[in-house]
């Protein structure tokens, strides 16, 4: 299996990616790389074998349920693919889990995917683990006395906080901020980073596509514009 060696240095945020952030203090360590196993390591061979790919484990968990145990880990996916008469390389980040590696319809893999229960529980950890490092609560506390929705100083905070983390997940994606692919994250997902109502995080969204730094999709998936 190969490694990433771009995820053990630098193992903090450099000083330089959070000054002048309020809500980010200190330094903020990055999760340590552990080896894939289980039917996520077998399905990583056979991508290697089928469609020479690499599969690249930035993290791994494990989550025990009765006497399951079952793995999901954010990976990293690099190769080429065949379209018309181009051949596209193509590298991005995402997440795996046992039921996912099962299959190899793209469909049913993010079905499995978002219907795996571990899979919920390793991103509600995650998000809290972001929560603790952004240190949002205390800064969105600051705020509380503004309507998310109309208060100026809140929702440019919020829209801060929300540039930042798309940013910074699409330089280092292997940082992983409990979204399921590298590149896009969800009105739920930032929601819960940021213990937001998904309304009043839709607000904040709005105003950044207004400001014409990123894209919403189907009122959900949001992507950073290429030159945000």
């Amino acid at each position: 299996m190969a490694y990433d060696t771009l995820i053990d240095p630098p193992a903090y945020f450099q000083p330089r990616e959070v000054a002048n952030l309020g809500f980010v203090h200190g330094d903020v360590p990055e999760l340590k790389r552990v080896e894939l196993t289980g039917r996520v390591a077998e399905w990583a061979e056979y991508q290697k074998l089928t469609r020479g790919e690499t599969v690249t484990a930035h993290s791994v968990f494990k989550v025990r349920q009765g006497k399951q145990e079952d793995v999901i880990a954010w990976i990293r996916r690099t190769g080429v693919v065949s379209l018309a008469d181009n051949v596209e390389e193509y590298d991005y980040s995402q997440l795996v889990c046992n039921h996912a590696a099962e299959t190899d319809d793209e469909a049913d893999f993010e079905t499995a995917l978002m219907a795996c229960d571990a899979v919920a529980k390793v991103i509600e950890s995650r998000v809290y683990l972001i929560r603790e490092r952004l240190q949002n609560r205390q800064i969105l506390d600051e705020h509380k006395q503004e309507s998310l929705i109309v208060g100026k100083s809140a929702r440019k905070v919020v829209k801060d906080m929300a540039l930042f983390v798309l940013r910074r997940e699409q330089i280092h994606p292997h940082s992983w901020y409990a979204n399921f692919i590298s590149g896009q994250h969800t009105l739920h997902g930032l929601s819960s980073i940021f213990e937001m109502d998904p309304t009043y995080m839709k607000q904040a969204v709005l105003h950044l596509v207004g400001d014409g730094k990123v894209d919403l999709h189907h009122d959900e998936v949001i992507t950073l514009k290429t030159a945000a």
